[in-house]
């Protein structure tokens, strides 16, 4: 199950250049989770992909950061 992301700061806060972290629970109780992959748009540009890393095994979050300078990563 993947569930609800979390960023910080959160999407009304965010200042132009700042990075952005961001968080996401996923479980795959029978066959485990290999990787999780972000997929995001700053404003209207193009899809950026983005592999997240796992905090812990086997229920931490994975985790983002998306560099306020919008290159891509």
């Amino acid at each position: 199950s993947i569930g609800t992301p979390i960023q910080t700061p959160p999407p009304e806060n965010v200042q132009p250049f700042q990075k952005v972290t961001v968080y996401v629970n996923v479980t795959d109780m029978e066959s485990g989770v290999k990787n999780v992959t972000l997929q995001y748009k700053v404003n209207e540009g193009e899809w950026i992909t983005k592999p997240m890393q796992r905090l812990r095994e086997p229920f931490c979050p994975a985790h983002s950061v998306i560099r306020g300078d919008n290159r891509r990563l």
